[in-house]
């Protein structure tokens, strides 16, 4: 990363927190002199953040002696902190309790506070995934060292879902300018349970302090883990997902609980804390560093959102290539395998290739755009699982159509990398959207049909 970018991503970053800590401070239950106090306070953070960012100029060792000193000490940075895990908790706090708790807080010895992990559903997908919400102790903690991390830009260059990096609209423009200029060779895999995979040994390049690992960036020892999920039928559910050779009918209730209980306390110790404010900003920095270690050498274009990576080649054994150097370094890295939901290249122009859920078409474009995007069966299923849930869930004097076009329009409007043909591309989704709900009131599928072994949907087809 050049000196320029990084000081440009520091600056967002500074922007972000600066955002966030005057929402905090005004949504304090306190008085104007109080406020103008803490708004104070978060200006020296700010100083703090910029003095410690412009220091990688001095080398790293310099920054990390700054980094430490002005981010992990100073009143300044855990006030600001405390205030913004308080704002994103939403309880109501006086000025009194955010100096109070700032005064005990300390990112240098592990916390007991509980978390309480609950399980959702991956619907349209079988099975669970296990949410953690921290209370504004561990939050506060996280906040201090991911300002630390960001300032000293250990985050992913490629990934596009990071701040300032655009998102999937991003990514996709990305991947259709390299497919215009001759990359068409696609290798899109996802990582199988990124942030349960990565351990503290895989973060050990990190330039800090060892304890942070322990009480901070993983779950520590001393913290209590709560289970919301209790009620009978859910935990049954929730344990046969899981595949784990319980006899989910010859247990009581009780017994099933401790048994969820006992796998959650499992899951959560086991790598990144899912749900966590820091834990996106390490999995993208573990991945970064170790796919780029991994391409080092290699012709190719990387970009990612989070799990998703997408590389791009110009050729068969470009793209095959990458995919042997990947799949080999991540399988065989010492603290433990990062697996990957592996998949075969592709070669775009195929009209078969497909990324974060969309399908991508080249020579097909309107307008302006040589590659056509638009969504497909991921992001189909997902559409109609949850206007399945808002239909079934209506009273029974609710349009449903007025229902189902409300959500459509949401949802249309939501996919930003979609090439969109004006008003037909609308008006066709709208249709086909009705002919759901007719489905629907008629007690049939929505809006599929089978042909041989093919399975088509009416969505897909929307150009």
């Amino acid at each position: 990363m050049s000196p320029s970018t990084a000081d440009e991503n520091s600056a967002d970053c500074i922007d972000v927190i600066r955002e966030d800590t005057l929402h905090a401070i005004l949504a304090l239950e306190a008085t104007d002199a109080a406020k103008g106090a803490l708004t104070a306070t978060l200006d020296k953070h700010l100083a703090n953040l910029k003095i410690v960012a412009g220091a990688h100029l001095l080398g790293l060792k310099k920054q990390i002696q700054l980094a430490q000193k002005l981010l992990l000490h100073p009143r300044a940075a855990r006030v600001c902190a405390v205030l913004r895990a308080l704002a994103r908790g939403k309880k109501p706090a006086t000025f009194a309790e955010v100096m109070a708790r700032a005064d005990l807080l300390t990112v240098w010895k592990p916390h007991p506070e509980p978390v309480r992990v609950t399980w959702i559903s991956k619907a349209p997908k079988p099975g669970y995934r296990p949410i953690v919400v921290s209370g504004p102790v561990r939050t506060a903690q996280a906040l201090m060292v991911r300002d630390l991390l960001l300032m000293m830009n250990i985050d992913s260059d490629f990934d596009c879902a990071k701040k300032g990096g655009g998102g999937e609209k991003r990514l996709i423009k990305n991947v259709c300018e390299d497919i215009e200029d001759g990359k068409h060779w696609l290798w899109t895999p996802d990582i199988k349970n990124c942030f349960g995979s990565i351990r503290p040994g895989h973060l050990g390049w990190l330039p800090t302090d060892g304890r942070l690992l322990k009480n901070v960036m993983f779950l520590p020892k001393c913290a209590k883990v709560v289970v919301s999920n209790d009620g009978p039928e859910e935990v049954g559910l929730i344990l046969q997902s899981l595949g784990l050779g319980i006899d989910v009918a010859s247990l009581s209730v009780d017994a099933l609980r401790v048994e969820l209980l006992h796998f959650t306390v499992q899951v959560v110790r086991r790598g990144l804390v899912q749900g966590s404010v820091l834990s996106p900003l390490l999995a993208r920095a573990v991945v970064a560093q170790n796919v780029h270690a991994a391409l080092d050498g290699l012709e190719v274009s990387t970009n990612s959102i989070s799990d998703d990576l997408i590389i791009r080649a110009k050729t068969k054994v470009e793209i095959f290539a990458a995919r042997l150097a990947v799949t080999k370094l991540f399988s065989s890295l010492p603290d433990g395998p990062i697996e990957l939901h592996d998949v075969l290249p592709i070669n775009a122009n195929s009209r078969r290739a497909e990324a974060v859920g969309y399908r991508l078409e080249p020579g097909n474009g309107f307008g302006a755009n040589y590659v056509h995007v638009k969504p497909w069966l991921k992001r189909v299923a997902k559409f109609k699982q949850r206007l399945f849930t808002k239909l079934k869930a209506a009273k029974p004097d609710d349009d449903l159509f007025e229902i189902a076009e409300k959500y459509r329009a949401r949802w249309f409007a939501s996919q930003g990398a979609w090439t969109k043909v004006p008003e037909l591309s609308d008006n066709v989704s709208a249709a086909i959207t009705a002919s759901y709900v007719d489905d629907y009131n008629s007690g049939l599928p929505m809006g599929t049909w089978n042909v041989g072994k093919s399975k088509f949907d009416f969505l897909t087809q929307i150009p």
